[in-house]
């Protein structure tokens, strides 16, 4: 009878050993699955969202310097006492040609193609500079309205224009009396300064404009000379822009997953839109894996067989 008993105990403990390490195993697998490999997924993502962070510092930096530099020219044309003078409609062919000389040795300085100066109903009274097939109603009726510079991009393709407008006040003090627009062309000023991510094999640099639930694409894609028409809700840019200067995963219009993060560009309506694929974000990420999740299972294979070693 005893010695049933033992043979029993024996037996039981037999199938306790290689339960408890199938146990054990089985754990381990699913720490592996649900905790590893999801930390190690989001510490690449992490690691990437730096390195897409100084790159894409570098293009928003100069956007807004270039931003900064002809707002303040605009408000310096403003605030000419001639350029006053034309608006208020008290000056002399003399000064209408000294103040269109100034604007257009400023437009010289800053690079610009022109420069116009509006009364208050918005019409042009004085023009410096080449011609703008472009809107700018819009942008000075926002100066004129809010009495600040307003900052907007006009048309599309190559015929895409930077309009900056400062309003016009009357020396004595009080609201705008009128405004100063000028621009540039979006192709040779503005996009150049996004220039691609090149350490990247599928980096993109690209500026948005926000529109409600979606987002209106402002700087072609390359290789394109318009940007894409992609005002969808729920757009990758969309999502991004909801968290600035923070690396998010999302999906694209065009159905990709990717990496991306957006910055604001002070006193406009813009965001810098950086993006990478999380197909090359995560190159190598699951042969990695697969490797770890083998020397493990290797490493368990041994340790199990010592511990049946020892118990039997």
């Amino acid at each position: 009878m005893e010695n049933d008993d033992a043979r029993s105990l024996s037996v039981s403990r037999l199938r306790f050993v290689p339960a408890l390490l199938a146990g054990l195993y089985v754990m381990g697998a699913v720490g592996f699955a649900t905790w590893y490999v999801p930390g190690r997924r989001a510490e690449r993502i992490a690691h990437w969202g730096r390195s897409l962070d100084q790159t894409l510092d570098d293009r928003h930096v100069d956007l807004e310097l270039w931003v900064a530099r002809v707002r303040a020219g605009s408000d310096l044309f403003a605030s000419y006492p001639s350029v006053r003078a034309v608006v208020e409609g008290r000056s002399s062919p003399a000064q209408n040609a000294q103040a269109e000389a100034l604007l257009a040795a400023g437009i010289a300085v800053l690079r610009l193609t022109h420069a116009s100066v509006l009364g208050a109903a918005g019409d042009r009274v004085l023009h410096a500079g080449g011609g703008s097939d472009v809107t700018w109603q819009a942008v000075a009726r926002a100066a004129l309205t809010t009495g600040r510079p307003s900052v907007d991009l006009t048309g599309s393709g190559a015929q895409a224009e930077v309009q900056v407008a400062s309003p016009v006040f009357p020396a004595a003090g009080g609201g705008p009396i009128g405004a100063i627009v000028v621009g540039a062309r979006a192709a040779e000023a503005l996009f150049p300064l996004l220039a691609q991510l090149t350490q990247y094999r599928t980096g993109q640099v690209l500026l948005i404009r926000r529109s409600g639930d979606s987002v209106e694409y402002l700087s072609p894609l390359p290789g394109t000379p318009a940007p894409p028409d992609w005002r969808v809700p729920r757009l990758a840019a969309a999502m991004a822009t909801g968290r600035p200067k923070e690396p998010a995963e999302m999906v694209d219009a065009r159905g990709r997953r990717i990496v991306a993060m957006a910055y604001p560009v002070t006193g406009t309506p813009w965001w810098v839109l950086g993006h990478v694929d999380r197909a090359e974000v995560l190159d190598g990420f699951g042969w990695s894996m697969a490797k770890v999740a083998a020397l493990r299972t290797v490493l368990f294979a041994f340790f199990g067989a010592g511990v049946l070693s020892l118990w039997w």
